[in-house]
Formats: structure tokens, C-alpha cells, sequence
């Protein structure tokens, strides 16, 4: 019978009416079909009268499912959230129970009875199994994963194909919610490997995950550590892996379902602009503005840093920063190849001085075999034994170059979250530019002030700034 149902699920396809009708049927019918156990409480007592028939059972589980709710032991979905301080008390927790053929655990990936809308199932992980006192049946509690359509976002959001979102929602629900099995993998698991045959069906829903979505604020954070959103106890299990021979390519991401009109509840379509405002009312400042020559301006010497001397040491300090040096790096060695590890040794020679930022995109190329503490101890440690040199290898160059944000910090802040877009020309050509058209800009002004800056005439010749009082006359005078 259950095969009947998946293999109309399957016919339907997720999100359409026929698939919503077939999972209202397959609730009632895990109504209406309990086991033995799941009619007595925590305490083993049955709550039904001891001589019912098994119709009489039928009839008296019949008339208390509510057709409203789908038949759903909550009216509760994405949407319409249930309230944080509903949890049951005086429970008996259990490991696994028996339900349709199979053990259910604490971990493990559901299909949830979503009351609101029949057509979208609750994507759910089960933190809890138990069963209440003087209340027949068994429990657990699910934490909500959200789809894209089913959260607040921009017009210009895109989603991995089958791509959820892990809430702080978390629902109860009876043993009977459950309408199938699926399974939820973070976005580097799911680019490099599956679970071994006998831990997951390969027909099962398919799910990744990489953010986490903040339903009162509406708000999206990356997960840097899929440990801490898992229960307890599963963090120290190993789940049996297939690796694949080479990580598979991210898939393309593709726009919500709400940008094709579709009215799915809990998900609302966002504007990235305020809506109160609308862009013909603000003027063009730049309608009427001349071109005009500006002059180049340093607040600060453009000769490069002088890196004081290293503080010279007693023959013991020596080989006591030295042996720091060899257990830091011997450390790092045996978790990486020869040849990411000669490539980390020429990026710190290059940059002695980096960024945690881009110290941080070092640690990212490594794979995450070696985290980015053990780059800075390994870094300060050589400094420190003298290996390396604290002046960075290429000397020669500006202040201005050296303090641009190189590649490795571009890429670290990519992979936090950052969103990059280019100017356009009409935009470029209000400011400064160089030889290759980028733009000029700095992260904040001189520290020193605009009373301390110098006019330079092709960059050598320093010019005299006017006086106050000059140009108020300047500005008086039409002859000028």
C-alpha cells in the first residue's frame, strides 16, 4: 500500500494539487492503521476500552482525525509557526521505535505532514522521540527545514536546485506525521560524496543544505560548522561514505518560485529598494556639473614602511623559538601534501605580514586540512625562529600597491558571504582612475587630515593651498 502511495507522489511531482491530495489520503490512512504499541501511553496502559473490535478502533481513531488540518496532529506549518513554549513534559524518551516496516532514530530525515500547504511536506531532522503519560501514541520533535519559496527574500536570491534552509523552529508531532523518508547534506558533503547503500534509499528526496534562515528576522547565515546544528547524539557518529573519485561542480542556481507569481504560504517576495521611495524623484546633482582637473593629494609619505630589526637572541632563545618553528610546522605538514605545503611556504614568503583575511583564504585553499590558527602559529613561529623575513620578498613596491586587497582577501570575503558587482561607466567616470581604468577609492579618510595634505603637481612638485580668504575673494571677483 505504501508503495502505491510514493509511486503516486512520484507521478504528481512535488508542489502539484494531485501530490496534496495523495499525501491528505496517506495521512488518514496512518491514521486509521496504528500498530498495537502506539495505543498505549508511556506507562503501558491502553486508553481505549480493552474488549473494541479493531473496527470500532478504526471508527473511534476515524472520528478523531480533523479533515481541516489534513488530518495533521498540528494545525502548525511553515507560515504559522508554532509557539516556542509548547513542549511536552513528563515524557519517556525513546532510542528507536518501529514504524511501517523500518526504525526510526534520532537524526534522521523526514517528510512531515505540512497542515498549511499539502502540496510542500515539512523537511524535517527528529531530535527527540518519546512518548507522554495518561496520552496514547509515540512523539518526536522535528527541526523545520524551510524551502526556497517558503522564505523572505530579494527578487535577485538564487537557490540551488532542492536547496533548504535550517530554522531554530521546532515542531511536535505524533509517529502518523511522517510521510517519508529523505535526506539533508550540507553543500561540501553533498559536492563530494553520498551515504554507503544501506544507510539511505537512492530514491529517496534528495535535499542540501548550506544556510540558515532566521524566520523573525528573515535573514540568511552561511553555516561555517554543520556539527553544532545536528542533535547530540549523532555529532560523534560516522555515517559510512562513498566518496566520489573527483567533487562534483555546485549546481546552477535558479530564481524562487515566487518571482512567477506564485502565492506559497510563508515565503513573501521582497523589493531591494524601499517601496516608499520611488528613484524619478531624486535629481541628477551631476546634470549640469563641468569637468573639472583634479589634483592629486598624499596625506602620507608614499615610501614604503621602515619594518624595524628583530630583536637579537640569546643562543637559547634561539633554539627554543626554533623548536616552536619545527612542531608548528611539522604539525601542518602531515595534514596537507608536499605540494600544498610548499605553495602555503611561497604564499608566506611572498606575504609575511598577510591578513587574517587573507591568511583565512590560505586556509580555504588548503581544503580545510589545516585551520587558520595553526597558519598565524605557524607564521608568527618562523618569524619568531627567523625563517622567515618580516619584510615582505617583492620591497619594491608602493605603499598604495601593497596595501591593495589582493585576490586571496577577495576570495576569503566571497567565500563569507560578500556579494561583488561592477561599477558602472557612468559611475567610474565620477572618480579617480588609474592607468587600467579601476577606480581609486580608499576604506576611509587620511588620519592625519585635510590640514596636513600637500597639492602635488604631476606627483612631484608640491603646490601651495589658497587661504580662505583667497577664495572668498576669488569668489567676489568676476574677473576671475
Amino acid at each position: 500500500m505504501l508503495q502505491l502511495f510514493e509511486n503516486a507522489r512520484i507521478w504528481y511531482g512535488l508542489g502539484s494539487e494531485g501530490y496534496a491530495e495523495m499525501v491528505t489520503l496517506l495521512r488518514l490512512y496512518n491514521q486509521l492503521t496504528p500498530s498495537q504499541g502506539r495505543l498505549t501511553d508511556a506507562l503501558g496502559v491502553r486508553q481505549t476500552k480493552s474488549r473494541m473490535t479493531d473496527v470500532e478502533v478504526v471508527d473511534m481513531l476515524r472520528s478523531n482525525a480533523v479533515s481541516r488540518q489534513c488530518f495533521a496532529s498540528a494545525e502548525y506549518g511553515p507560515g504559522k509557526e508554532p509557539p516556542k513554549d509548547v513542549t511536552a513534559q513528563d515524557v519517556t524518551l525513546e532510542e528507536h521505535v518501529p514504524y511501517k516496516g523500518r526504525f526510526y532514530n534520532v537524526g534522521d530525515w523526514v517528510h512531515v505532514m505540512n497542515p498549511v500547504d499539502p502540496a510542500r511536506p515539512i523537511v524535517g531532522q527528529i531530535f527527540r522521540l518519546y512518548k507522554q503519560q495518561k496520552k496514547p501514541g509515540i512523539f518526536f520533535t522535528a527541526c523545520w527545514y524551510y524551502r526556497p519559496e517558503q522564505t523572505w527574500h530579494t527578487k535577485a536570491r538564487r537557490f540551488y536546485p532542492n536547496e533548504v534552509f535550517q530554522t531554530g523552529v521546532y515542531g511536535e508531532h505524533t509517529l502518523e506525521d511522517i510521510l517519508e523518508d529523505v535526506l539533508v547534506l550540507c553543500l561540501p558533503v553533498y559536492l563530494r560524496a553520498r551515504p554507503s547503500a544501506h544507510y539511505w534509499r537512492k530514491d529517496a528526496p534528495l535535499y542540501v543544505v548550506e544556510s540558515k534562515y532566521d524566520v523573525e528576522q528573515h535573514t540568511f547565515h552561511k553555516i561555517e560548522k554543520w556539527e553544532y546544528y545536528v542533535p547530540s547524539a549523532v555529532r560523534s557518529k560516522a555515517t559510512p561514505m562513498d566518496i566520489f573519485s573527483h567533487p562534483a561542480e555546485p549546481p546552477p542556481k535558479k530564481p524562487s518560485a515566487l518571482t512567477h507569481g506564485h502565492d506559497i504560504p510563508g515565503g513573501m517576495l521582497l523589493d531591494e529598494t524601499d517601496p516608499g521611495l520611488e528613484r524619478d524623484e531624486w535629481p541628477n546633482l551631476f546634470e549640469e556639473a563641468v569637468p573639472v582637473s583634479i589634483p592629486s593629494f598624499s596625506a602620507v609619505s608614499s615610501e614604503p614602511p621602515v619594518v624595524p630589526p628583530p630583536v637579537a637572541l640569546s643562543q637559547a632563545d634561539k633554539l627554543r623559538a626554533y623548536a616552536v618553528f619545527h612542531a608548528a610546522a611539522s604539525e601542518v605538514s602531515r595534514r596537507v601534501r608536499p605540494a600544498a605545503y610548499a605553495k602555503l611556504q611561497r604564499a608566506l614568503e611572498a606575504r609575511p605580514l598577510a591578513t587574517h583575511a587573507e591568511l583565512a583564504a590560505m586556509a580555504i585553499e588548503l581544503g580545510g586540512a589545516v585551520s587558520l590558527e595553526s597558519i598565524i602559529q605557524l607564521r608568527d613561529a618562523a618569524i619568531a625562529a627567523g625563517v622567515l623575513s618580516a619584510t615582505p620578498a617583492t620591497s619594491n613596491t608602493s605603499a598604495f600597491v601593497r596595501n591593495l586587497p589582493t585576490a586571496a582577501a577577495v576570495y576569503a570575503a566571497h567565500k563569507q558571504g560578500a556579494d561583488f558587482e561592477i561599477l558602472p561607466p557612468e559611475t567610474r567616470n565620477l572618480f579617480r582612475q588609474d592607468e587600467q581604468g579601476n577606480v581609486i577609492w580608499y576604506a576611509a579618510p587620511p588620519l592625519p587630515g585635510w590640514h596636513c595634505m600637500s597639492a602635488m603637481l604631476d606627483g612631484t612638485t608640491s603646490l601651495p593651498l589658497p587661504s580662505e580668504a583667497y577664495l572668498n575673494f576669488s569668489s567676489q571677483d568676476s574677473r576671475i
